[in-house]
């Protein structure tokens, strides 16, 4: 006798799980947006997280990110997994479980799971694993390489959709899942950016360059210290805004032009930005396929030029080349390459506005009202085919 599931009615709404340590704000009205569609929405997410207003969302604070060492981010991986794992053991069939690679073990422990709870699962590829570890050396790398690749296929053939953030990541991630089945849906920004103004007019004679978000091993700030020792007498400031701010002050250069600050509130981060001309990012060299710095897309929104040390083929390289609204330093040409062009910005002021311009332009096409509407229906499709799959097989 074929063992009978509950599948409720597509008119009935939905139960979607969202999984992820540290959901992006994007993550988070993704989550509201379902809610309002009419679907009942639980967010797995660290407690640090918090619980701010999203409507009907139920919110369930898990293990937090620990970011002080490697050690204390696999222990917190590891945590937040196991604690993961228990609430999707005890949801129905007609569950959708949107799994982010955020811990990179969560993946695969949802497909785990939904061996026996018969749960939809639409993965989320914020870095391709274990790709990106390409970046950071450690004994055995060549092992956890291939086991995590032999993990990817049989994690990702078990999804009823896969979505990422750029076609370099989607390139990438093909090695694991046919090209064709991935979905690229980027992060994107709440609000279009304002009018395309004149921001030349009265533009500061020193030119403030800003730095922030996560530093992490894919993510290296030293090349920007470097390059503003470089430019100690010249007409330009550098901030930096980062959460445990304290762990980079051993590298802060003793020159008087940069300023260094603790991760800051929304509001004072958007005066941070709205005060500055350009913006500093980078990728270590070996992960720029199987990442993108989704803080790039604040930067254009604000009208910032962006200054970037990654390598190609990449999507960042890959955007700033497109609208012309940066400048690509290559990894190798280290922190002279990164101050040779800063003071290309700094020198010509029209090719610096021209840049500003292009990235508001730039902005427009990662617009929430493009990309969280695709997301959503993403979402249901994976419902619907999975409820039609599921009762093929039951009444088959």
């Amino acid at each position: 006798m074929t063992r009978q599931r509950h599948y409720d009615h597509a008119a009935e709404g939905l139960d979607v799980v969202i999984v992820n340590q540290v959901p992006s704000r994007c993550l988070s009205e993704l989550a509201t947006a379902l809610s309002e569609c009419g679907h009942r929405v639980t967010l797995l997410a660290g407690a640090a997280a918090g619980t701010a207003a999203m409507g009907d969302v139920v919110v369930v604070p898990l293990c937090d990110y620990d970011t002080r060492t490697y050690g204390s981010r696999v222990r917190s991986w590891v945590g937040f997994t196991f604690q993961a794992a228990v609430h999707l053991s005890r949801l129905s069939a007609n569950t959708v479980v949107v799994a982010c690679s955020n811990p990179p073990t969560m993946p695969f422990i949802a497909a785990a799971v939904a061996v026996f709870r018969r749960f939809a699962i639409v993965l989320r590829v914020l870095d391709v694993y274990p790709d990106v570890l390409r970046a950071v050396p450690f004994p055995g790398r060549g092992f956890v390489a291939w086991l995590y690749g032999a993990v990817n296929r049989w994690t990702y053939a078990r999804c009823s959709a896969v979505t990422t953030l750029g076609a370099t990541m989607a390139d990438t991630l093909s090695a694991y899942i046919a090209r064709s089945r991935i979905r690229i849906i980027p992060e994107w920004i709440s609000e279009a950016p304002d009018r395309d103004e004149d921001t030349s007019a009265g533009a500061a004679s020193v030119m403030t360059v800003v730095a922030a978000g996560n530093v992490g091993a894919t993510h290296d700030i030293a090349p920007l210290f470097s390059a503003a020792k470089m430019m100690r007498a010249e007409p330009v400031r550098f901030v930096v805004s980062v959460k445990d701010s304290a762990r980079l002050s051993s590298a802060l250069p003793e020159t008087g032009n940069v300023q260094l600050l603790e991760r800051l509130p929304d509001d004072e981060y958007v005066q941070l930005l709205d005060s500055a001309e350009v913006a500093f990012v980078s990728q270590r060299a070996l992960a720029e396929q199987s990442s993108f710095p989704s803080r790039v897309l604040t930067y254009l929104r604000h009208g910032l030029a962006v200054v970037a040390a990654v390598g190609r083929p990449s999507d960042l390289a890959a955007l700033l080349d497109q609208h012309s609204c940066g400048i690509v330093v290559p990894p190798s040409a280290g922190a002279k390459g990164v101050a040779d062009a800063l003071r290309v910005l700094s020198s010509d002021r029209e090719a610096r506005e021209q840049m500003r311009h292009a990235a508001r332009r730039a902005a427009l096409g990662f617009t929430r009202a493009e990309w969280l509407p695709a997301f959503i229906a993403v979402v249901e499709k994976a419902a619907a085919d999975h409820r039609h799959a599921a009762g093929t097989i039951e009444h088959g």
